[in-house]
């Protein structure tokens, strides 16, 4: 899949997911540009605020789609694991609905999103593809990123998520 098409799916997620726009103050403050770097192997540009509190941190200065990391606060708030999880699959499969109702007559086929447990996290949280979704203190941290990535992103981030 490529790039883009990786980001345009965690894109329609995540706009599935923002039904409504919670404060994000100092997102990009949970990782800096340094540790994106290290973790990305790659210079970067200076992470960006965006308009309803992402942080993305993007190859270029001003790039106007994607980031090779993306931080968001989604805006609901859970008090168990068990509702977090039957949020998270609801949504996906609303998004997956939707992509596949996006998708037809188009020729291109369509494969569900996996939502997978991701046990190296410290925290209840899952990964669908390219976005991992971690449950901290009734919130949730997701960070859009190959699954490698993301966690290495979550080991810096999480301790800084209050």
């Amino acid at each position: 899949m490529t790039t883009l098409l990786l980001y345009g799916v965690a894109a329609g997620l995540a706009v599935s997911l923002m039904w409504q726009t919670a404060p994000q103050a100092g997102l990009c403050a949970l990782l800096t540009k340094a540790e994106a770097e290290e973790i990305l192997g790659k210079p970067l540009a200076p992470p960006e605020q965006r308009p309803g509190g992402d942080c993305w941190y993007p190859d270029q200065p001003g790039a106007g789609v994607g980031g090779d990391i993306i931080l968001h606060v989604l805006p609901d708030r859970f008090d168990s694991k068990e509702k977090f999880h039957a949020f998270l699959m609801t949504e996906v499969a609303a998004a997956d609905e939707g992509m596949k109702k996006a998708m037809e007559g188009t020729g291109a086929t369509f494969q569900e999103t996996k939502v997978e447990p991701v046990s190296e996290v410290k925290a209840p949280a899952y990964y669908a593809d390219p976005t991992l979704f971690v449950l901290q203190g009734g919130r949730v941290l997701a960070i859009a990123a190959s699954r490698p990535h993301a966690l290495a992103v979550a080991a810096k981030a999480l301790p800084r998520f209050r």
